[in-house]
């Protein structure tokens, strides 16, 4: 009698703790998923803004780069520096053009697949974790575990926890999946397959931080003081330049004044198209005060005045009826052939190319015989656009500076 009251009462006290054992796990899966929710739900709205904004600036580099080459971009983070230094440079430089290329330099031959844009997105933002169970990652989170005598009966209480956290998903938008692997912060980076260096370079900066700039003003006195020695009627009249470190010179011939700035003007405007098919929007240096120099040394000895008289004080020999003497045989060639034949001689053969007498002879020698086949076929061809082509093809292949410009002869009125 006494053996079955006694397990009567255990049973009845069993009972009452397996009642409160629920109503506190109960409790307890409360409390874990508020703070699971807490934890992860912040994180989780974050991380879906992120997302879009990083979309948002992907999609604005897919307008000058391919996937690679942003993803380069993305994985260092520079995705808005690189958009920011393009609109600045395009405020500065009215014709600026991006060039992908200058950017962003991959590194060395990498035939890898390209990535898609979702890829990008993840290797930047890391892809959450998939491996630990939701009810692991709360439990890593909370410190709690199921240790209880419903447990050791045999009972389970997770249904009641998946419950809530279907309930939970559904009002938040996010799967517990998502919410326990922010909350643990269980977030896998891989390694970008491709490899770069982003560079954000500004020709106008880097040229006045060495302070080697002109401006247009300092520029044509510098010019004008490389010409005046090689014209006719030239006198010196003064000093001008930063320092007055040049000399002025006026002309008393007024159409060989007019001559030389119309040249000067147009060596210029063809310097600063050089300049800006090579990407380089910044301010004239030293160097292209040097490449101007040369072109003038080149144009000056064929240059005319409006009634066709020379401007230099050594003028290019006139052509004559006689062969043109030079290196080359080129009896026979029309002006196209002509053409032809000096881009040919000059172009780089097993890395050389003809030193720089040769090639200013054979330049000299095929401009003589392009105006004189002109002439004598009656061609309507100005001396000054068959000058113009020699000196473009000097430039094309090395001996000035590189010109992508397109060249053309102009025909006579």
């Amino acid at each position: 009698m006494l053996r079955m009251a006694f397990l009567g009462g255990a049973a009845r006290r069993g009972s009452e703790i397996l009642k409160e054992e629920r109503e506190e796990a109960l409790s307890t899966i409360d409390d874990e998923i508020k703070i699971l929710t807490q934890l992860g739900l912040p994180k989780a709205t974050d991380r879906r803004q992120k997302r879009v904004n990083k979309s948002a600036v992907y999609d604005k580099l897919d307008d000058y780069f391919d996937s690679n080459q942003i993803a380069v971009i993305m994985k260092e983070g520079s995705g808005q520096k690189v958009l920011d230094h393009i609109e600045n440079m395009r405020g500065k430089y009215e014709n600026y053009k991006v060039r992908p290329g200058e950017i962003v330099s991959l590194h060395g031959n990498q035939e890898v697949p390209d990535y898609t844009k979702d890829e990008v997105l993840d290797l930047v933002m890391g892809e959450l974790g998939k491996g630990t169970p939701v009810l692991e990652a709360m439990e890593k989170v909370t410190g709690r575990k199921d240790g209880t005598l419903t447990s050791a009966l045999g009972g389970n209480l997770r249904s009641a926890r998946e419950t809530r956290m279907a309930a939970i998903a559904r009002a938040t938008g996010s799967s517990m999946d998502e919410l326990a692997a922010l909350a643990a912060d269980d977030i896998i980076y891989q390694d970008s397959r491709v490899k770069g260096t982003v560079t954000l370079f500004d020709p106008a900066a880097a040229a006045s931080a060495a302070k080697d700039t002109f401006t247009a003003n300092q520029m044509d006195i510098k010019l004008n003081a490389f010409a005046g020695p090689l014209i006719k009627s030239s006198k010196q009249a003064g000093r001008g330049g930063m320092f007055d470190e040049d000399v002025l010179y006026s002309y008393d011939d007024n159409m060989i004044s007019s001559a030389i700035t119309n040249e000067i003007r147009n060596i210029t405007l063809r310097q600063r198209e050089i300049k800006t098919e090579k990407g380089d929007y910044g301010p004239f240096t030293t160097q292209d005060l040097r490449d101007m120099e040369a072109m003038l040394s080149t144009s000056i000895p064929n240059l005319k005045t409006a009634d066709n008289r020379s401007v230099a004080v050594n003028p290019a020999p006139p052509l004559g009826n006689s062969t043109i003497e030079g290196p080359l045989q080129l009896e026979g060639l029309d002006t196209s052939q002509l053409e032809s034949t000096l881009k040919d001689e000059l172009k780089e053969v097993q890395g050389k190319r003809p030193d720089r007498a040769t090639a200013m002879a054979m330049a000299d020698q095929v401009r003589k015989a392009m105006k004189e086949k002109a002439r004598k076929d009656g061609l309507k061809i100005t001396d000054e656009s068959i000058d113009r082509v020699i000196e473009n093809i000097l430039f094309a292949n090395g001996y000035r500076q590189d010109d992508d410009s397109d060249s053309s002869i102009t025909l006579k009125d």
